[in-house]
Formats: C-alpha cells, structure tokens, sequence
C-alpha cells in the first residue's frame, strides 16, 4: 500500500557534504547496466532511493525506518523487508552506531570498480 509522504518530509534535500552529483549518476549507471534494478520490488527500489538520497560522501546514511518509510511511502513493515532485500542483493550493508539507542547505519556498497566514464572515450580530444 502506497502513501504520499507528508510534505514536510517529500522534499527535504540530502546532506550538503552528500555524494557529488557525478558519483550518484555512476552509481545509478552501474546498478542499471549491472541488471539489479530488474531484480528489486517497489518498495526496495523506493527505499534505495531515500538512502540515496540521504548519503554522505563515504556512502552512509542512517535514516530511521521512520524516516525511510514516510519518503518512500511503504509501512515500516515493508521497509524493513526491502532493507533485507537490499543487504541479500549486497547492494548496502548495515551496522549499528556506538552509543545509546544503536542506530542503524546503511552503506551503499561499490558496484563495481570503475575506469574512466563511458562517454570520455568517445571523444579522445574532449578537454577534461
């Protein structure tokens, strides 16, 4: 069951030190080319997204199932699943923070080593 997230959380941006732009777009690139995105469900891919979203630049966020629930717009229920899909797919790994209430911290895990972009070679004069 899907439902709109409030709109004090639909449009909250991520953390100003997040992925540059670039390294998201890789990323995005190589789990399309990679084919897992064919293999996740809406509520895996809608939770992929907001930890996107929410990554610093080492690659981790640690939104709460809350959170996460109330951008994707799944059930705490479902997010969980999709969490689970997610680590079983190696696509993230989670930990746990030191401290009092051990918050879940996500990584997004590397795809797969990269060498230049794809679209630097098609022109061998293209400034860089």
């Amino acid at each position: 069951m899907t439902q709109a997230a409030p709109q004090s959380l639909a449009y909250r941006q991520p953390a100003a030190a997040g992925w540059d732009p670039l390294t998201r777009q890789r990323w995005l690139e190589d789990l399309a080319r990679g084919g897992a995105l064919a293999d996740l469900a809406g509520p895996a891919v809608s939770v992929l997204w907001v930890l996107l979203a929410h990554a610093n630049r080492y690659g981790d966020a640690w939104p709460s199932v809350a959170t996460i629930s109330a951008l994707a717009g799944y059930r705490p229920t479902a997010v969980r699943k999709a969490l689970t899909t997610l680590r079983a797919a190696e696509l993230i790994d989670r930990r746990t923070s030191g401290g009092g209430r051990q918050a879940a911290v996500y990584r997004l895990r590397p795809l797969r080593p990269r060498g230049p972009h794809p679209s630097a070679a098609a022109d061998p004069n293209r400034p860089i």
